[in-house]
């Protein structure tokens, strides 16, 4: 499993994740356009994304959520407050994954286990993501 750090702090955030067989992104605060040339950079296409994870409505966290979701076709995984509080930042998103703190899903071959955070936001968590080979990182 790799982990990219396309950006961190207030001028946004964004973890890319790929195993074997996945890519997805964890948070898109960046715009669109600078996620797309910093995956470039890495030898990534964003149409190789399965989608993007949101962790909680900031906007260093969801800047390029909805431009990078339309022009790719990617589905979203959140929990409904984090979409309800960040809709209209967002905008209309091609499909939304319903998540539930506390019940892990699978993105291809990568299983993510969202838990709870103290955060000021709607419904902020932090993630638990593990590869079919039994590695495992904490977001």
């Amino acid at each position: 499993m790799e982990i990219g750090l396309l950006g961190s702090g207030s001028g946004g955030n964004s973890l890319l994740v790929r195993s074997e067989e996945s890519t997805l992104l964890i948070d898109a605060g960046l715009s669109g356009k600078e996620i797309a040339t910093r995956l470039n950079l890495l030898g990534i296409s964003p149409s190789e994304l399965l989608g993007i994870v949101l962790t909680h409505e900031h906007s260093d966290h969801i800047r390029g959520v909805g431009p990078l979701a339309r022009r790719f076709g990617l589905p979203v995984w959140t929990n409904q407050p984090t979409l309800e509080a960040g809709k209209d930042a967002m905008g209309t998103l091609p499909r939304w994954v319903p998540i539930e703190i506390g019940v892990p899903f699978e993105i291809g071959d990568v299983c993510l286990d969202p838990f709870s955070l103290p955060h000021d936001a709607a419904d902020p968590f932090g993630l638990t993501i593990k590869s079919q080979q039994g590695y495992r990182v904490g977001l």
